[in-house]
């Protein structure tokens, strides 16, 4: 026979049907115990056996556990241990409180509002003044003084007294000698001995004695508004058209006396009653000269009001400020 030419016919193996596996994995695979992969027979009925089981693992329980929401007692322990600790922690949280109690609360210092420190405290400025004044007589004694000044009242004249340097007796004030050379005309026309010296008030800066804040700034503006309408009215006064000038610088003064009154209540709530006849004396004064070189009196009489006016200023601002 000959065997190359001879045909085969293959024929398809038959497929067993794939039983389906008891177990299967995530993954995919099949998982089976393991006694049903063991190739003795004896083997699959050993794994099998419950004794196999107890020996290998002799305190696993094969009795059904307990399905109770109470079996095994675990959930007594679990809430005693809560208990014990909350009570514990609310301990130790009202100790904290208890004992530190004051430091939750701010510290508050009370302070004398007489000697608490002001922030508006601040420095103000009291102008001073350069003049030329006509001077008739000087005295170391304030008696002596006194009676130089009745003496000179019965010749019609009234000296101002002003104590700088002793006491100094004052009949009139100009800007200087040579504005003021009718002041000393009426003074030889009169027969009166008089020396024309320099008159100066000395700027004053800081703060005002006893008086603080807004009513300092208050105060300091109407002084510089007074002194600064007493230097017109002196500048008037020498002025031969005069009461044609007089006009604009009366309407100031009696503007003027709306701000002296804010001035005299700081004055009165401060306590300042020297400051306070001083402030009077000077609004009184300003008034009187207007009214004197409106109506055409004469120089010495109007030289006499502006004088004290000045003197009155100079007294007031040493006082506010020493």
């Amino acid at each position: 026979m000959d065997k190359s030419r001879m045909t085969f016919r293959f024929r398809p193996t038959r497929q067993e049907p794939v039983q389906e596996a008891r177990f299967v994995r995530e993954s995919g695979k099949e998982a089976r115990p393991f006694w049903e992969s063991v190739a003795l027979p004896h083997h699959k009925e050993r794994f099998a056996r419950p004794s196999f089981h107890r020996k290998q693992r002799p305190y696993a329980r094969t009795e059904p556990k307990s399905r109770s929401p109470f079996g095994g007692g675990t959930w007594l322990w679990s809430a005693l241990l809560a208990a014990v600790t909350g009570i514990a922690l609310g301990l130790a949280v009202l100790f904290v409180f208890q004992n530190g109690a004051s430091d939750l609360h701010p510290t508050v210092t009370t302070m004398d509002p007489k000697t608490a420190p002001r922030a508006q405290d601040s420095p103000v400025t009291l102008p001073g003044v350069q003049l030329t004044a006509y001077q008739v007589g000087v005295y170391k004694e304030l008696e002596r003084a006194k009676k130089g000044v009745a003496e000179f009242e019965k010749m019609s004249i009234s000296p101002v007294l002003r104590s700088s340097d002793g006491y100094q007796l004052l009949v009139g004030v100009a800007p200087d000698k040579t504005r003021g050379q009718s002041i000393a005309d009426a003074l030889t026309q009169a027969q009166i001995h008089f020396y024309a010296k320099e008159y100066k008030i000395i700027e004053r800066k800081g703060k005002l004695q006893g008086i603080a804040g807004k009513d300092a700034a208050t105060l300091a503006s109407v002084l510089t508004q007074a002194v600064q309408l007493m230097k017109n009215g002196i500048e008037i006064a020498i002025d031969p058209a005069r009461q044609e000038k007089v006009g604009d610088w009366r309407q100031n003064v009696q503007t003027f006396a709306g701000q002296a009154e804010m001035a005299r209540k700081i004055l009165e709530k401060a306590g300042k009653k020297g400051e306070l006849i001083r402030l009077d004396d000077m609004t009184e004064q300003l008034r009187n000269a207007a009214s004197s070189i409106a109506s055409g009196k004469e120089l010495l009489m109007t030289e006499r009001q502006l004088v004290q006016g000045m003197v009155d200023y100079e007294e007031l601002i040493n006082k506010l400020i020493p």
